[in-house]
C-alpha cells in the first residue's frame, strides 16, 4: 500500500480547527468502553434474569417469618399427576429390539476361515490326501491359538485334538456349518426370554425397517438354542461320539443372539412419549395463603413460591455467581470480536455510533430469540403434534445479520452472526445445534445481501437462507437417526419459514435503522443518484459547467471503482454531489464564468483562495441539509484533500510586498482531511483529471494518457493518497480506466462537407416570390440515407 507522506505545514492545525460537530463523541474511547460494558451487563441480565425482593426467599424446612399470599391468580403444575401420566405414557411404548439376520452367516464365515486355515496344518504327515503342507511344521499350541483367534472361541486341549485328529476337510466344515445354522432356522435367538403376551418393535439392522411382533413363540433363548443344537447333533448320523461332543460344545460357544434389546432407543422413545404429555395444572387463586407465619416451608409450598416468582432464588450465592460468570463470558467475547473488527481498516468499529447500533441490534435480536421461544412453547401447547424443536427453528435468527450487512459491511455482518450465535447458546437446551444452525444461516445471509440494489433482495436472500436451513436440519436428522420420523417435516418447514421471516423483518427494519442512525445504503444511493432530483435541476440552472463536470466525474469514478472492486455506486453518487457547494457562489468558478467577466479580478489572491476553498465547507452544510448521509458528506469534505490552490498561491507570491518574507502556504490549502477511503480517493483523482483535461488543446490519445499519468503521479507525490488504502496496482487500474473514459469523451469526428444550396425547380416561385421548395420524398436526403448535418 501507499506509504505515509509528511503532512503539509499548517494542515494539522486547520483540521483541528474545522472538526465536525460530534466527532469527539463518535471517537471517544471512554464512551466506547461504556458501550461494551453496558452491552455485556444488559445481555447477562436478559439471558440470566434476577429480580431480588419480589418474593421472600425461603428454603425447604425453614420457618416462615411472615405470611405469604398469592397476589394474583396463577397456574401451578401438579407434578405428581404429571409424573404419573408420563410414566403411564412411557409404559405404553413397546420395547425396541434390533434384529440381525446376518449373525449365522458371520459365525459360519468365522468357522470357515478357521477350518481353512487349519487344513494347512494337519496333525501329522503330509496331510489327509497326500497334499503337502504349505507352511513349515508348527507347534500344536500355536496352531490351536490360531484356530481360537479365527473362530472367536476358546477350546480345551482335548477338544482341539479331536478336531485335529478328524481333520478340517470341507466335508467336516459343511457338517459343522449345518449344525450352527440349525437353531437359527427355528427363529430369532434372544439372550433372554421375552415378556409373554406383549408386543415388541423389531428393527432390521440391514434394511432399517421396523415391524411389530406380537407372536413371540418362535423366539428362542440362548439356552433353548443350545438345547436344540444338541438335539440336532444327536440325530445327525455318521458322526463319531467324541466328535459329536466337540461339535456340541463348540457350537454352543459360537451361538450368538440375533435379536438384542435396544435399550437406548427404547429409553429415548419412552422419554419422547413422556415429554409429549402436557403438564397437569391446578389454579391458585389470588389471596390464597401459600405459607403461614411460623410454619415449616414444605417442598410443595416452595414449588408454589417458585411458581409465583421466586424460581431459582433458594440459593442466592449460586445465582450471583452464575450471573457474574455470564457477564464475564459475554464481555470477553464482545471485546475479542471488537478487536477483530478493528483490524479491518475499512470497518466502522472506531465510530461509536456504529458500535452503539451493533449493541442495540444485539439486544433486540436476543429479545427476538426469547420471543421465538415463547411463541414456540405456546404453539406446541396449543398444538401438541408440532414438535417444540421444529417451532424453535422457525425463529428469524438471520434478521440481524442482514441488517448489519446492509447498513455497515459484510465483515461486520459475519462477526455479528458469530456473536449472536454465541449468545443463543445460553437460551437453548441443545446449544451446539442452535449455534451451528444460526451461524450457517447467518453466513449465507451475509453473502446474499452484500450487494443490495433493490428491496426484493431481502426476500430472495430469505428464500436461500430457508433452503440452507432445511439442509442443516436434514444433517441434524441424519446425525440423530431421526430422518424418517414424523418430527422431521415440521422441522424442515420451520427452517424454511425462518429464512422467509428473516427477509421480511430485515426489509421492514432497515429503513427504520437507516433513519435513526443516519446510514446510507445502496438503495438510498440509488435514490440520491436520480438526476431528476430538484438539487440537480438547480445545478443545471445555476452552475451548468459544474453540473456537466460532476456527471463526467461520476462516470469516471464509477468505472474506476468497479475496476478495483470498490463501491462503484457510492463513488458515482458522491461525484454527482462533490461540488454542490459551488452553487453558493457559482460565478467565482471558471467552468461557470462567462468569458467577458471574472469575479476574481477585484479580489486579492488570498480572498479568492478563501472563496474557492469555502465550497467544500458549504457543500458539507448542504449535504447535511439534504440528508445525503455520512459517506457522501465525508467524500465531499475529502475530495480536495489538503491540496494547495496553486493558481492563487503563485499569484500571491508574485504580488506580495517585498517587505514580507513569505506568504503562509496554509492560507491557500484545503482543510482536508486527505481521502480516507478508496472511493474518496477516486473522486479526488477524477475531479482533478477531468478539470485538467479541459485545458488540452489537441486531446490526442497520447496527450490524454500522459495527462492522466502525470496528474496521478503528482497527487501521489503530494501524499494525498496516503490514507486511502489504495495500492500501486489499483492506481494503475484507475489510470487505465480514466484514460479509456476520456478517450471516449474526446474522440475525433469527421468533418462533413457543407450542404449545397437548394435548387429552384424549373425556376418556379411561390406567391410570395420565394423559390418553390420540393416536398420531402424518396429523392430527399432524409429517406435516401444521406447525412443531413454534422453528427
Amino acid at each position: 500500500m501507499l506509504g505515509n507522506k509528511k503532512t503539509p505545514k499548517g494542515s494539522k492545525k486547520r483540521n483541528r480547527a474545522r472538526r465536525i460537530p460530534g466527532s469527539r463523541f463518535l471517537t471517544s474511547t471512554g464512551f466506547r468502553v461504556f458501550i461494551l460494558f453496558s452491552l455485556s451487563i444488559t445481555l447477562a441480565y436478559i439471558l440470566n434474569p434476577f429480580l431480588p425482593g419480589a418474593v421472600p426467599l425461603f428454603k425447604s424446612g425453614t420457618i416462615a417469618p411472615k405470611d405469604v399470599k398469592a397476589d394474583r391468580d396463577f397456574l401451578m403444575e401438579d407434578r405428581g399427576s404429571t409424573e404419573k401420566r408420563r410414566l403411564e405414557a412411557a409404559e405404553t411404548v413397546p420395547p425396541v429390539y434390533d434384529y440381525d439376520r446376518q449373525v449365522p452367516t458371520v459365525i459360519g464365515m468365522a468357522v470357515a476361515g478357521a477350518f481353512l486355515e487349519m487344513s494347512r496344518h494337519p496333525a501329522e504327515g503330509p496331510g489327509e490326501k497326500g497334499n503337502p503342507p504349505i507352511e513349515g511344521k508348527r507347534e500344536p499350541a500355536e496352531i490351536k491359538k490360531d484356530f481360537e483367534a479365527l473362530s472367536g472361541v476358546t477350546l480345551g486341549d482335548n477338544e482341539f485334538q479331536v478336531l485335529q485328529r478328524y481333520g478340517f476337510s470341507m466335508d467336516r466344515l459343511n457338517d459343522f456349518v449345518r449344525i450352527i445354522y440349525a437353531p437359527y432356522r427355528m427363529g430369532p435367538i434372544s439372550p433372554e426370554s421375552l415378556p409373554p403376551g406383549r408386543t415388541i418393535l423389531v428393527r432390521d439392522i440391514k434394511t432399517e425397517k421396523e415391524e411389530s411382533w406380537e407372536n413371540l413363540k418362535n423366539v428362542l433363548t440362548l439356552e433353548a438354542a443350545r438345547k436344540h443344537l444338541r438335539e440336532y447333533v444327536e440325530q445327525y448320523r455318521g458322526l463319531p461320539e467324541d466328535l459329536r461332543e466337540v461339535y456340541i460344545s463348540l457350537g454352543g460357544k459360537l451361538l450368538r443372539p440375533s435379536l438384542t434389546f435396544a435399550r437406548n432407543a427404547t429409553e429415548k422413545r419412552k422419554q419422547l412419549a413422556a415429554e409429549s404429555v402436557k403438564p397437569v395444572f391446578y389454579k391458585v387463586q389470588a389471596g390464597e395463603m401459600i405459607v403461614r407465619e411460623g410454619e415449616k416451608v414444605t417442598a410443595g409450598q416452595l414449588e408454589r413460591l417458585r411458581a409465583l416468582g421466586s424460581a431459582e432464588r433458594d440459593n442466592l450465592v449460586s445465582l450471583v455467581f452464575k450471573s457474574a460468570g455470564t457477564f464475564l463470558m459475554i464481555l470477553l467475547f464482545t471485546v475479542l470480536l471488537y478487536l477483530l473488527l478493528r483490524t479491518d481498516r475499512l470497518s466502522s468499529a472506531k465510530n461509536n455510533l456504529d458500535l452503539l447500533f451493533l449493541a442495540v441490534l444485539s439486544i433486540l435480536m436476543v429479545f427476538l430469540a426469547e420471543g421465538g421461544q415463547f411463541v414456540a412453547r405456546s404453539l406446541t401447547a396449543a398444538f401438541p403434534q408440532v414438535p417444540l424443536e421444529a417451532a424453535f427453528y422457525a425463529t428469524p435468527f438471520t434478521t440481524g445479520t442482514m441488517i448489519v450487512v446492509i447498513l455497515l459491511r459484510k465483515n461486520a455482518g459475519l462477526l455479528f452472526t458469530l456473536f449472536f450465535a454465541f449468545l443463543t447458546t445460553f437460551l437453548f437446551e441443545s446449544p451446539f445445534r442452535m449455534f451451528f444452525y444460526i451461524l450457517t444461516g447467518g453466513i449465507v445471509a451475509a453473502f446474499r445481501v452484500a450487494e443490495c440494489h433493490e428491496r426484493s433482495v431481502f426476500y430472495r436472500a430469505g428464500a436461500v437462507v430457508g433452503l440452507v436451513n432445511t439442509a442443516v436440519i436434514l444433517c441434524f436428522s441424519l446425525y440423530g437417526n431421526t430422518l424418517l420420523t414424523m418430527a422431521t417435516v415440521p422441522a424442515l418447514a420451520g427452517g424454511f419459514l425462518s429464512g422467509i421471516l428473516s427477509g421480511i423483518f430485515a426489509g421492514s427494519l432497515v429503513p427504520l435503522f437507516e433513519f435513526i442512525f443516519r446510514y446510507t445504503t445502496d438503495i438510498k444511493l440509488l435514490e440520491l443518484g436520480n438526476l431528476n432530483r430538484p438539487i440537480f435541476q438547480r445545478m443545471i440552472f445555476l452552475t451548468p459547467g459544474t453540473y456537466h463536470h460532476s456527471i463526467i466525474v461520476g462516470s469516471m469514478a464509477e468505472a474506476a471503482a468497479e475496476a478495483i472492486g470498490a463501491n462503484a455506486l457510492l463513488a458515482k453518487v458522491s461525484a454527482y454531489y462533490h461540488d454542490i457547494g459551488k452553487m453558493k457562489k457559482p460565478l467565482y468558478f471558471v467552468e461557470n464564468q462567462r468569458k467577458w467577466e471574472d469575479r476574481h479580478q477585484k479580489l486579492s489572491p488570498k480572498m479568492s483562495s478563501l472563496v474557492i476553498i469555502s465550497h467544500v465547507k458549504e457543500g458539507c452544510e448542504m449535504a447535511r441539509d439534504l440528508r445525503l448521509g455520512r459517506p457522501i458528506t465525508d467524500i465531499i469534505r475529502q475530495h480536495h484533500g489538503t491540496r494547495l490552490v496553486t493558481y492563487f498561491y503563485d499569484k500571491a507570491q508574485k504580488d506580495r510586498d517585498p517587505s514580507i518574507r513569505s506568504i503562509p502556504e496554509s492560507d491557500f490549502r484545503y482543510p482536508g482531511p486527505k481521502p480516507q477511503t478508496k472511493e474518496a480517493a477516486i473522486v479526488l483523482l477524477g475531479d482533478i483529471i477531468e478539470a485538467s483535461s479541459r485545458a488540452l488543446i489537441n486531446p490526442t490519445s497520447s496527450r490524454i494518457r500522459n495527462l492522466v499519468e502525470s496528474r496521478i503521479q503528482e497527487i501521489l507525490n503530494e501524499g494525498e493518497l496516503d490514507d486511502s488504502n489504495l495500492t500501486f496496482r489499483e492506481l494503475r487500474v484507475i489510470e487505465d480506466s480514466f484514460t479509456r473514459i476520456l478517450l471516449g469523451i474526446f474522440h475525433h469526428r469527421i468533418d462533413y462537407p457543407a450542404a449545397p444550396p437548394p435548387k429552384t425547380p424549373n425556376g418556379k416561385k411561390d406567391r410570395n416570390g420565394h423559390p418553390y421548395r420540393q416536398p420531402l420524398g424518396k429523392s430527399a436526403g432524409f429517406f435516401s440515407g444521406t447525412p443531413s448535418g454534422p453528427h
